[in-house]
């Protein structure tokens, strides 16, 4: 169901400020899912205007999983929290996500206060927190990393023991060994936290080097895996909005087109040949709709096999199975991406090659005029974001295809109008009966463009006369 955004504080924001807006975390009502909207403005390439803002709900669930893919050792955890700010009124320090769904859904919290340091963790036991904050739009953020201080110093408390029992000499190495020992097991956490800070600048390159297989080896490596991630997800979430804006880029092209063009025998032909070769697609047609015959009836195809289905007079009823009948039924895009996988799937001879097909009803206010039925040769062709494409185009093709017919009506009324007027002023320059007569079936002969025109009196007591039209008789 389409709704109207444009007062949305995400249309707003990215309109006017013309940059990338990220709304402050909510969540959902119902399962208690944090939600952000993100709103990214789109440029006319011509004049660099802003002709569109577009509109995405990030699901933070998605970090869950990224979280909970990780294998955490003893002791390790790994979290994120909002941060209050004075931009956004956000729930200060609430965790939106973490490997263990029931913490994020049961409203946790926990301050960090941003600060690397040993202190009471998540569950209550002692830690030690590295702590980076990062931000998007005006929202701010917080990656928690847990090391219980049981397991950081392990390995120190097991040498100080063993060393604790010898001599004065041997605790004063033991002392020494301690230290160095102590600098190398935290110089890995400044390291990991340096890491972190550069990740949440933006710099989703970074990597941190580690050798061993201590705990803090682990969460190094769950680290690099999640950076790795991150730049999988931005770079797939680029390479959508790119195809996106050069698909919208098309459309409008095509709508630019049929602007122009106000025949409907000329709009449709156009339309079918620009959305083919615009979107690169295996066929493309339009069926208008005939309630008389309660029918689907072919209007205009692309290329050779449109022609020759047009001179077929291709058409479909309304009972039978197919795509399209079902689109203009239910007012309702259709799609099929592997027609391979669909049992009753009737191939066309004259388009042999079809893998996927796509139907989406041309609907003008309440009326349905017919279906843009369009089909690719590689499955899977027709996702969400083309769809959506799709979609919009098809209600500019159906505003076009209304507005070319109410322009055609119009015409061929003042043409009558012109013709009547016409015959009124040679009647009335006639000056006998015989002239009028004779004027007016020599008129109605041009106006209703026939060989032959014939008017005949039937006065009382007179014999009836016929009277043809002097210049138009065959």
């Amino acid at each position: 169901t389409q709704r109207d955004r444009s007062l949305d504080e995400t249309f707003q924001f990215a309109r006017n400020r013309r940059a990338i807006y990220y709304s402050p975390v909510r969540f959902d009502y119902e399962t208690g899912e944090p939600l952000m909207s993100i709103g990214l403005p789109l440029y006319d390439p011509r004049t660099g205007d802003i002709a569109s803002v577009l509109i995405g709900e990030f699901r933070l669930r998605s970090v869950w999983d990224l979280i909970a893919a990780q294998d955490f050792g003893p002791g390790e955890d790994l979290y994120v929290v909002t941060v209050a700010s004075e931009f956004q009124e956000t729930v200060a320090e609430r965790i939106i996500a973490h490997r263990n769904p029931s913490v994020v859904l049961s409203a946790r919290t926990f301050e960090t206060k941003g600060l690397d340091t040993v202190t009471t963790g998540l569950d209550g036991d002692q830690v030690i927190l590295a702590v980076q904050n990062f931000a998007a739009g005006e929202n701010q953020f917080a990656v928690v990393a847990e090391l219980t201080t049981e397991e950081a110093y392990r390995e120190i408390y097991e040498s100080l023991y063993i060393l604790g029992g010898g001599l004065a000499i041997i605790a004063i190495l033991a002392g020494l060994t301690g230290y160095f020992v102590l600098r190398r097991m935290t110089q890995p956490i400044i390291t990991l936290a340096d890491a972190a800070k550069r990740l949440g600048a933006g710099d989703l390159t970074v990597q941190v080097e580690f050798r061993g297989r201590t705990e803090i080896s682990t969460l190094a490596r769950t680290f690099n895996t999640m950076a790795q991630q991150l730049r999988e997800v931005f770079g797939t979430l680029e390479a959508r909005v790119q195809a996106r804006t050069r698909d919208l880029q098309l459309a409008a092209q095509v709508s630019e087109q049929m602007a122009t063009i106000l025949d409907p025998d000329q709009l449709l032909p156009k339309v079918v040949d620009l959305t083919k070769a615009n979107f690169n697609l295996y066929h493309a047609q339009i069926y208008l709709l005939d309630n008389t015959s309660q029918s689907l009836v072919l209007a205009a195809g692309a290329g050779e096999p449109g022609q020759t289905m047009k001179a077929q007079g291709h058409r479909i009823s309304l009972q039978a199975r197919s795509l399209a009948v079902r689109a203009a039924r239910e007012r309702t895009p259709n799609i099929v991406n592997d027609v391979r996988e669909v049992p009753d799937f009737l191939p066309n001879p004259l388009l042999p090659d079809t893998r996927s097909e796509a139907a989406l009803p041309l609907i003008a206010g309440d009326r349905v005029l017919g279906v843009l039925d369009v089909q690719s040769d590689q499955p899977g062709r027709f996702d969400t974001d083309i769809l959506a494409v799709l979609s919009t185009l098809s209600g500019q093709i159906a505003v076009a295809l209304d507005n070319a017919r109410l322009f055609s009506e119009v015409a061929r009324t003042s043409r009558h109008e012109r013709t009547l007027s016409g015959i009124t002023q040679e009647i009335q320059r006639a000056n006998s009966l015989d002239e009028v007569l004779q004027a007016a079936a020599r008129e109605l002969g041009k106006a209703l463009r026939v060989p032959h025109t014939r008017i005949q009196l039937q006065l009382p007591d007179i014999e009836p006369e016929p009277v043809d039209g002097d210049s138009v008789e065959a």
